[in-house]
């Protein structure tokens, strides 16, 4: 079930008496676990960011390395002639 909503519809479908105390500690768990789904959701947000920065950086570093592989080769090949 998704909401507050349809657990009091599904107890008013099955005539199912529920104190009051427990529908309020039912609400108070939905909520919690809408806040902490939303939280979930922005941390994966930032992961993804993360790794997305992560990504670029080592492309970065891999483009370093090839110039710096290049620059040897070449620094190499005038120092033989």
């Amino acid at each position: 079930m998704k909401n507050i909503n349809e657990v009091l519809h599904k107890l008013a479908e099955t005539r199912l008496p529920c104190p009051t105390f427990i529908m309020d500690e039912l609400e108070r768990l939905y909520y919690e676990s809408d806040e902490n789904g939303m939280a979930t959701a922005l941390l994966e947000a930032d992961l993804y960011e993360y790794k997305e920065e992560v990504s670029r950086l080592r492309e970065q570093l891999a483009e370093r390395d090839r110039k710096i592989e290049w620059l040897t080769n070449e620094l190499g090949e005038e120092e033989q002639s």
